[in-house]
């Protein structure tokens, strides 16, 4: 595949984008359900990103199933908690939001004092007016959270506090989407399904992967084979892994983990273990020369997603993290990562990005020349007029690729050695290819 520029993508009314607005409104439909490691609400997510990409293949892992040194948990639903005071009124209930119950909380039906309530609450002094984030997924607790200005106002009275959730033998639910090119080599995307009422940190990821995938699948002749991976984050990737070890490992040339990529943070990059892979190159390449500027964080510094599994010592893969702020922002798990957290324009600019990845890695390939010495590029029209005494930058560019078009150095490394935007070459190959200038080895 050669794609000239994103504009002419946009510009191609068969293979147009989706709009940002699109993109999140998806985001919005998503935002109420609620997710956990295990549940409906995870199936019910995973079935709304079918609708979009119907070809995407919906799996589920049972219980107990063994994946290395973890056990998929029982599958857990939950439909209500609420704590009522002693005059009915309702402090608290998870119908206004999602965050107010621990995950994977036990079932309980007490009534308690203030002071037996306070073991089961959770908030953050720092945070005073927000509800924060909390799991117990392999430990047995039930618990509420709540904001600590509102727990603050608690007064010494009896309480009733309520969850309604139930754990079965069932299964764990995830899902990949595999677009087929000419070759079997393939680059691997990745994102999870496992956070409740969240946008940046949650769905900002799952709904731009979904618009690449809708773009993708759009696209013809594609060079490598793309994978779509939406898993519960850890045990999910950990599983996926297990369950396709041998294959991942032949096939994946260049991984990215995708996460948080909504809020109005620049873009980020958490690099690989040893940071020295492919798609450290990549990714760094693109954002060096296509945003304002980014930040880089080493593999240990950045707290991770499922790249800690990917690139975990025996699994050895090619894999970083592209974000935006990701746990850098302020709202990170907290009841304040809402719909206003995220922009339409933010999603979209990070999908801008993904997608110029892609055009680089489907034409980073090693260029020849056709003849010896220079070639003879007036008699082309790739030339600059004899009035012009100013060399454009295009044929600037253009002397510097061909100089390194020796049929040993891909576009990638090209890129590195002239300092020019990969997207800026890519119109600059088709003329020279189109010319016979130079061929691909």
């Amino acid at each position: 595949m050669r794609i000239r520029s994103e504009k002419n993508i946009i510009q191609n009314k068969e293979k147009k984008l989706d709009s940002n607005d699109d993109i999140y409104g998806w985001l919005k439909d998503m935002f109420p359900i609620h997710r956990s490691l295990t549940g409906n609400g995870n199936r019910r997510t995973l079935k709304y990103l079918q609708s979009l990409v119907p070809n995407l293949n919906l799996m589920e892992i049972k219980s107990g199933e063994k994946v290395y040194d973890w056990k998929i948990p029982l599958e857990w639903n939950f439909d209500h908690a609420y704590i009522d005071d002693e005059f009915g009124n309702r402090i608290l209930d998870s119908k206004n939001n999602n965050l107010h119950v621990v995950s994977y909380s036990y079932p309980m039906d007490k009534h308690l004092n203030l002071d037996e309530l306070q073991e089961f609450l959770n908030s953050r002094k720092d945070m005073p007016d927000a509800i924060p984030y909390v799991t117990s997924y392999y430990k047995k607790k039930s618990g509420f959270c709540i904001s600590h200005s509102k727990r603050e106002e608690l007064t010494q009275q009896k309480y009733h506090a309520v969850i309604n959730a139930e754990f079965t033998k069932g299964s764990m639910s995830m899902a990949d989407l595999i677009i087929e090119g000419n070759s079997t080599k393939e680059i691997l995307f990745s994102s999870y399904i496992c956070h409740p009422q969240m946008a940046n940190n949650e769905l900002s990821g799952p709904v731009v992967m979904t618009a690449l995938a809708r773009w993708l699948s759009k696209q013809e002749n594609l060079n490598f084979t793309y994978r779509f991976v939406f898993v519960p984050e850890t045990i999910g990737s950990i599983a996926y892994i297990c369950n396709n070890f041998n294959h991942l490992k032949k096939s994946v040339q260049a991984g990215f983990v995708v996460s948080c990529v909504g809020d109005r943070g620049e873009p980020s990059y958490g690099a690989s273990r040893m940071g020295n892979t492919y798609a450290d190159n990549l990714i760094e390449s693109i954002l060096t020369h296509n945003t304002k500027c980014f930040k880089k964080y080493n593999f240990l510094e950045n707290g991770g997603s499922d790249d800690r599994q990917y690139c975990s010592p025996l699994v050895d893969l090619p894999v970083v993290l592209f974000s935006r702020s990701f746990c850098d922002f302020k709202e990170y798990h907290t009841s304040l990562d809402n719909l206003d957290a995220v922009s339409p324009d933010s999603l979209g600019d990070s999908l801008s990005i993904l997608i110029k990845l892609v055009c680089l890695i489907e034409n980073d390939k090693k260029y020849i020349l056709t003849t010896h010495c220079e070639p003879q590029l007036g008699k082309r029209g790739l030339y600059r007029k004899t009035d012009d005494w100013v060399r454009p930058e295009s044929f600037t560019n253009q002397q510097k690729f061909l100089a390194y078009c020796d049929g040993k150095t891909s576009l990638l490394q090209i890129c590195r050695h002239t300092h020019i935007n990969p997207i800026e070459l890519i119109p600059l190959l088709d003329a020279l290819l189109c010319h016979n200038i130079i061929e691909e080895v």
